[in-house]
């Protein structure tokens, strides 16, 4: 019986980066059949752009300015489906594989029983889980790391660009689950990956550690967590009260153990408010979306370019 080939591409989306990237490229970059590397910068470096183009498979996009992640997730799909590919591996500037090589994940996931179903298949993030080797369904997985299979793609829709950043991963699988695809982990496979500088204070008696994110994020953290909440209610209850439950301890620590609380008790305050306005899209450029808690966006055409 004869097997058609399956395509994988990869993106990996930059913003303000450093040369950092080269290390994490090398560690997944020639075991896909081709590579876009989409850059949000204000600038262009050229030591990043030389660190990009030493592998042959590899496409460099500048945009100049910051669209945010779901913008350049968009692109990336529109990028690989034009090229033939069947699965996109997405990746954020900071991840690498390096316990375990990408092309045993890649190979893994190909050879999933229900790949025909999945929507998105995800690596662990914990050092805990690597002992395990059960595939693990998930309410939602993050994107970076993780392969999305296209065929499967246009069942869920776009990337919701109102999100800018933070939560379009887990509104991305919470619509794959509305179709009826399988969102899975692969628990032995360990990405590295780095969620902002990590702090650690105590807290009577007890331990906390926590991530600590520029001012800014909280905007985005407050904002799209108000909007995930609320929009997925109904069909995914118990995400949404953990989601509100999550962000009430992420703002708490936000305004009582990280620096520059003033800045960040405004940017909750904005994030609320623009929430409640339906601002979205990036802080300096929200625009009111009235269907934005309908769910509704406008349609994106993903099919080949």
């Amino acid at each position: 019986m004869t097997h058609t080939k399956q395509i994988v591409a990869g993106c990996v989306i930059l913003y303000e980066c450093d040369i950092s990237i080269g290390a994490n490229l090398a560690t997944y970059a020639d075991d896909l059949d081709m590579l876009v590397v989409i850059d949000n910068s204000a600038s262009r470096d050229p030591a990043i752009v030389a660190a990009v183009r030493a592998h042959a498979n590899a496409e460099y996009v500048f945009n100049g300015t910051n669209l945010g992640i779901a913008a350049a997730l968009n692109m990336a799909v529109d990028w690989a489906r034009g090229r033939g590919a069947d699965f996109l591996l997405t990746m954020d500037q900071d991840s690498s594989f390096d316990d375990v090589p990408f092309h045993a994940f890649r190979d893994r996931v190909l050879s999933l029983p229900f790949v025909k179903d999945l929507a998105i298949a995800a690596p662990s993030f914990l050092i805990e889980d690597t002992m395990a080797t059960t595939v693990v369904d998930s309410p939602t997985v993050i994107t970076s790391g993780s392969i999305v299979s296209l065929a499967n793609q246009p069942r869920i829709g776009s990337f919701d660009e109102r999100l800018f950043i933070d939560e379009v991963d887990h509104d991305y699988c919470l619509r794959a689950h509305d179709v009826g695809l399988r969102v899975v982990t692969l628990p032995d496979v360990r990405l590295e990956h780095r969620l902002g500088q990590s702090r650690t204070v105590s807290v009577l008696g007890k331990t906390v550690r926590w991530n600590v994110h520029a001012p800014i994020r909280h905007y985005y953290m407050v904002r799209n967590g108000l909007y995930m909440a609320s929009k997925h209610r109904r069909r995914h209850f118990r995400y949404s009260a953990g989601r509100l439950a999550s962000l009430g301890k992420t703002i708490a620590a936000a305004l009582l153990l990280a620096p520059k609380r003033r800045e960040r008790f405004g940017m909750v305050v904005h994030g609320m408010r623009d929430y409640v306005m339906m601002r979205m899209g990036p802080r300096s450029n929200a625009v009111h979306s009235r269907s934005a808690l309908s769910g509704h966006q406008p349609d994106r055409d993903r099919s080949d370019a």
